[in-house]
């Protein structure tokens, strides 16, 4: 089934859904409103400077494309540990970890960066909670459930072997 993402021209703001692209591509192409160049990056869409993208010059299109992508990543970065620095876990954290916040899917984080009207901070701070929430979990279930010295046993004589057999692996490993 064919996912989509809505996705806001950063130059003229004409709005529309897309396929979405496999995770970590970076797709390039004109507003189909506009035509000015936009980057797609993880559901974003970021403006592209027209004369540098319509010079033909190879190393400036990539120079500006890797410019813009790394402001883009440094903002959303220097937000996430600013927030993570003055948010640090405590007690209660621990405490609601299975609790989720209104307005997130069931892993507290929303389905998409631009499938609500909620800004950036909104969405570093459900991803915050949804780590916290996951090493919470992590830490509950490395202390309930360690692997055994049988469990190790059994692996080494039935199903180390197996690992090679790419029927059990995939079935094991996807």
């Amino acid at each position: 089934m064919l996912s989509f993402i809505d996705v806001t021209c950063p130059h003229c703001s004409a709005s529309g859904k897309i396929i979405m692209p496999p995770p970590g591509s970076v797709v390039i192409g004109p507003c189909p409103r506009c035509g000015k160049p936009v980057v797609l990056f993880h559901g974003w869409a970021l403006p592209l400077d027209s004369g540098i993208m319509e010079s033909g010059n190879v190393e400036n299109i990539r120079r500006h494309i890797k410019e813009v992508l790394n402001r883009f990543i440094s903002d959303r970065v220097d937000r996430l540990i600013d927030f993570m620095a003055s948010n640090r876990p405590t007690q209660k954290d621990e405490e609601t970890v299975g609790e989720s916040a209104p307005g997130l899917d069931d892993t507290g984080v929303p389905k998409s960066p631009n499938e609500n009207n909620s800004d950036d901070v909104t969405i570093l701070q459900a991803m915050v909670m949804r780590f916290r929430k996951q090493m919470g979990r992590a830490r509950h279930r490395a202390k309930d459930e360690k692997i055994t010295d049988q469990e190790v046993q059994q692996f080494v004589q039935e199903e180390l072997n197996k690992i090679d057999d790419s029927d059990y692996f995939k079935s094991i490993f996807g």
